[in-house]
Formats: structure tokens, C-alpha cells, sequence
């Protein structure tokens, strides 16, 4: 059985974006077995980052919250439907709060080529900035962002138009079952790999013990020449080897 996590960075009752995610996944279960959850803000209590810098430096964060258990979903899922509302072309302020409680996968590539979909919903305008933001933040964080889908109010009319709700979600479902069986690379998660994995050779061979260099040689990071050759050989191999679905 496939598991998707969806986070949605809303605190509205009756969310654009929620809605959008929901028929996104009701269309993916007619494809395949999927265990869906689904998160917002109002779910979970994740504070603000208090930019100390522990995360850099020991690979957690010290508050204690729920930011824990959406990490160990995020992780154990194999794609993840990440949006937010457009709020003055950009994210909400609680997707922000995620994205900096997070940063220090960044240094990581902790998400080491999870699939994800970046979603968004605006009334008129702003119909693509969010889904780039999203975009931009979770290849940061070593995601393959393979798609992203924003979904219109009012100009164009696109979330109370069945049939182009039917037509975008059965796109979407296309695209997604060919990929999601294993984490992917891409030319930018590549290009950042190659200037963090020079960082932590220099790191390690000056002999630091920082938790960040001591990351990449416990993940085999440093092994490979390639983002897509790790991913081949460490990860999509151990899946396969491991050969059980997730429940």
C-alpha cells in the first residue's frame, strides 16, 4: 500500500487548497491502494524556528512540538502533496514557519529525491507563485519536486469546473504513478549535490566533527559523483531489497 502525506499550510475551516488536495487524492485511490493523511496548522503545533542554529549542528531542533512526528510521516511516505493559499503571491506564514524549521536538511538533502507534488489555490492572480516557492524550498531540501498545480477561483473559474477538475486530476494521476515508486534526481537537486558534497570532503578531511560531515559519511554521500547514483545505489536499492509496503 502506497502512503502519501498531504500538508497544507491553511488555517481556514474550508480550505481551496484542501479541497484541491482531497480530489487530487481521491483520483490517485482509484489508481492505486493509498493510506492518505492529511495536515494543516490547526492539527498540529509546530512552533516558530528560534534561529539557534542547534538543528546545524546536531540535526534537531530543541523545541519540543509536533515538528518530530510530521518529519517521521514526511519520511515514511512515498509522495508528498505539499501547498499553501496564495497570500500576497506568496505562501502562508505557517508554511514559512515549516520551511524554517526545516532548513537544515538543506545542508542534507535530507528528502533524498521523494517525489513531490506542489499545490496551490488563489482567487484571481498569483496562480503560479506559490507552487514555485514550493518548489524552490523542497529541492532545497533534496525533494524532487515533479509537478506542481494551482487551482483558480474565480479567473479562470477552474475549482467549481468539474470537468476541468476531472481533466487536471486525472493529468496529475498519470504523471504520478510513474514515478513514484522511487525517488528521483534532478539537474538542480544534481548541482547542489555537487557543491555540498565539496564542502563536507573539506570538512572531513581537515578533519571537523560536525554532525553535517559526519551525515554524509554515515549516508555514503561522499561515495558517489553523483545525486542520482547515491539515490541508485543506497536508497532505491535498500527499498528494494527491504521489499515491503509501508501500512
Amino acid at each position: 500500500m502506497k502512503k502519501v502525506l498531504v500538508y497544507i499550510a491553511t488555517r481556514r475551516q474550508k480550505s481551496n487548497t484542501v479541497l484541491f488536495a482531497k480530489k487530487i487524492t481521491e483520483a490517485l485511490k482509484m489508481a492505486e491502494e493509498l493510506k492518505v493523511k492529511i495536515f494543516t496548522p490547526t492539527s498540529l503545533n509546530i512552533l516558530p524556528c528560534l534561529g539557534c542554529n542547534t538543528c546545524f549542528y546536531k540535526g534537531k531542533c530543541p523545541q519540543k512540538d509536533d515538528l518530530a512526528y510530521l518529519v517521521q510521516e514526511m519520511e515514511s511516505s512515498d509522495l508528498l502533496i505539499l501547498g499553501s493559499p496564495v497570500y500576497l503571491h506568496d505562501v502562508t506564514g505557517d508554511f514559512t514557519i515549516l520551511a524554517n524549521r526545516l532548513a537544515y536538511w538543506s545542508h542534507l538533502l535530507k528528502l533524498k529525491g521523494k517525489n513531490v507534488l506542489a499545490v496551490s489555490t488563489c482567487s484571481g492572480n498569483g496562480h503560479l507563485s506559490v507552487v514555485k516557492e514550493v518548489n524552490k524550498i523542497f529541492t532545497f531540501l533534496g525533494a524532487n519536486v515533479f509537478l506542481v498545480a494551482n487551482a483558480a477561483e474565480d479567473y479562470p473559474d477552474q475549482l467549481n469546473n468539474e470537468e476541468w477538475m476531472q481533466k487536471t486530476c486525472q493529468e496529475i494521476v498519470q504523471k504520478t504513478v510513474k514515478i513514484w515508486e522511487r525517488p528521483h534526481s534532478n539537474k538542480r537537486l544534481e548541482q547542489q549535490f555537487k557543491g555540498y558534497k565539496n564542502i563536507m570532503m573539506a570538512r572531513v578531511e581537515n578533519g571537523e566533527n560536525s554532525f553535517e560531515g559526519n551525515y554524509w559519511l554515515k549516508e555514503k554521500m561522499l561515495d558517489y559523483e553523483t545525486f542520482a547514483n547515491y539515490l541508485q545505489n543506497e536508497v532505491i536499492n535498500k527499498i528494494n531489497k527491504e521489499g515491503v509496503d509501508r501500512v
